[in-house]
C-alpha cells in the first residue's frame, strides 16, 4: 500500500498515524487520499486513598469507557498542498461541542520547498507536550497538572514552519475560557475585584523548535504568550491592574539508550489555565482528573513542573515504562488573598508515580495495563497541610488503522 509522501517536518506537524487505508493515488499528479482512525477504550478501577475529599462514593469505583480522543480522519494531498479533516468522539471549541462529536482538526498546509511550510486551520498548537511521557490517564494528558502540560490543544491558527522551527498566531476561542477563568477570580473575603468578561488584546503567539536525538529520540523547546485585560470593579482591594499576562515555556528531551530511553520535560508558566494548556487538578480515582483547583489558586498563579520517565523494549511484543511527575502552583491571587487574611494558604504540590506495560497484540492493536498514584498537597502557613490522593489502575485497548 502506498503512503502519503511527506517530509519529516510536515509529518511531525500533522501527526500522521503509522497506519492508514489509501483509497486514491495518482503519482503523476502527486495526489492521494487516505483514511485513518484510532479507537481507544479503557477498563479498570480506582479510588481515593486519602480523607479529602470526604466522599465514600469515591472510595472505590469501576471504570470503563472510550477515550474522548478516539478519532477518524481523512488525509489528502495534491501537489504541494496537504489537507486533513479529523473527527473526534468528543471535541469542544471551534467547530465542535463540549459534549459530543466534532471536528478535532481541519486545516491545510502548503509546502514551499526550501521556503518552509504554511498551515491554516484548527490544529494542535506548537506548545503542547509532544510525547515525552506515556501516562494515558485523562485522555492521554496524564501529565497535565502533574509535571507537564496538555498533550492536545487544537485551536484555529496560522503556522509557519521551517527547519524544525514553528511560529504560530493562535485564536483561543470562548470554549477554552478566554473569559470564564478571568471572571472566576475574587479578592477573598470581599467583593470581586474584577468581574465580567476578559478581552484578548492580541492573539496568542507561540514559538517552538524540534529536532531529533539519534533515530528514535527528540528534543523540543517552546514558548507562548497572551495578553488580556479585565473589567475593574474594586481595584483598590488588590492593587493590581486589569492587565493579565499569560504564557508558558517548556523544554523536553527524549534520549535513546539502545533498546531503552530516558525522557524528561520541564514547564513553567503563569495563567496557563486561561488558554487550557496548563492546569492544577486532582484525581478522585476515576479516568481523568476532577476537582479542578484553578479557581482555588486564582488568577496570576504560577506553575512549574517536571516529569522524568524511563522505558525499555523487552522484546518485539512487550515494552515497559515508568515515571514520576511534580508540579507546584503558587502565587495566585486567591492564595495571596488568604495568606494576607491569616489563613496562610501557600501552594499546591502535585505528585504522581506511574508505570505501564505496552503490549503489541497485532498490527495496529495494542493493550496497555497501567497503575498510577496521584497526590495533591495544599500547604498552609498556619493550619496543617491537606491533601487528596488516589490510586488508579487501568487497561487501555487501542486500535489504529
Amino acid at each position: 500500500m502506498k503512503k502519503l509522501a511527506l517530509s519529516g517536518a510536515l509529518a511531525a506537524i500533522v501527526a500522521i498515524p503509522a497506519l492508514g487505508i489509501e483509497v486514491y493515488s495518482n503519482e503523476e499528479k502527486g495526489a492521494s487520499v487516505e483514511l485513518y482512525g484510532s479507537l481507544r477504550g479503557f477498563v479498570g478501577g480506582g479510588g481515593i486513598t486519602s480523607d479529602r475529599p470526604a466522599n465514600s462514593a469515591n472510595d472505590g469505583s469501576y471504570i470503563i469507557g472510550f477515550q474522548n480522543n478516539s478519532h477518524f480522519g481523512i488525509n489528502s494531498k495534491y501537489g504541494k498542498l496537504f489537507t486533513k479533516v479529523e473527527f473526534g468522539l468528543r471535541e469542544g471549541g471551534f467547530l465542535g461541542t463540549a459534549s459530543g462529536p466534532g471536528l478535532r482538526k481541519v486545516f491545510g498546509t502548503y509546502d514551499f520547498g526550501s521556503g518552509g511550510k504554511l498551515t491554516f486551520g484548527k490544529i494542535d498548537t506548537p506548545t503542547i507536550e509532544g510525547g515525552f511521557q506515556s501516562d494515558f490517564n485523562n485522555n492521554d494528558a496524564g501529565g497535565n497538572g502533574f509535571g507537564s502540560v496538555t498533550t492536545g490543544s487544537r485551536k484555529l491558527q496560522i503556522q509557519y514552519s521551517h527547519s524544525g522551527a514553528t511560529i504560530a498566531i493562535i485564536h483561543d476561542d470562548a470554549a477554552n475560557s478566554d473569559s470564564g477563568t478571568l471572571a472566576l477570580v475574587t479578592n477573598t473575603g470581599a467583593a470581586p475585584a474584577y468581574t465580567g468578561v476578559g478581552h484578548s488584546r492580541i492573539p496568542r503567539i507561540a514559538l517552538s523548535y524540534e529536532s531529533k536525538i539519534g533515530e528514535k529520540g527528540k528534543f523540543k523547546v517552546a514558548a507562548t504568550y497572551k495578553y488580556f485585560d479585565r473589567t475593574k470593579t474594586n481595584l483598590t482591594l488588590t492593587g493590581h491592574s486589569g492587565d493579565v499576562h499569560a504564557g508558558h515555556l517548556l523544554v523536553g528531551a527524549k534520549v535513546p539508550l539502545g533498546n531503552a530511553y530516558l525522557s524528561t520535560i520541564f514547564n513553567y508558566g503563569i495563567n496557563g489555565h486561561t488558554y487550557g494548556e496548563q492546569q492544577t487538578a486532582a484525581s478522585a480515582g476515576g479516568y481523568g482528573y476532577t476537582g479542578n483547583l484553578n479557581a482555588s489558586a486564582g488568577l496570576n498563579a504560577q506553575r512549574a513542573g517536571l516529569v522524568l520517565e524511563g522505558g525499555a523494549k523487552i522484546n518485539d511484543t512487550i515494552s515497559l515504562a515508568a515515571g514520576v511527575g511534580y508540579q507546584a502552583t503558587f502565587n495566585g491571587e486567591e492564595q495571596r488573598g488568604k495568606e494576607a487574611r491569616g489563613n496562610g494558604r501557600q501552594a499546591f504540590h502535585s505528585y504522581k508515580v506511574y508505570a505501564n506495560l505496552p503490549i503489541n497484540v497485532a498490527k495496529g492493536f495494542q493493550v496497555v495495563p497501567q497503575l498510577g498514584f496521584y497526590d495533591v498537597i495544599e500547604t498552609n502557613r498556619i493550619t496543617s497541610a491537606t491533601h487528596g490522593s488516589a490510586l488508579v489502575g487501568l487497561v487501555r485497548l487501542k486500535y489504529d488503522f
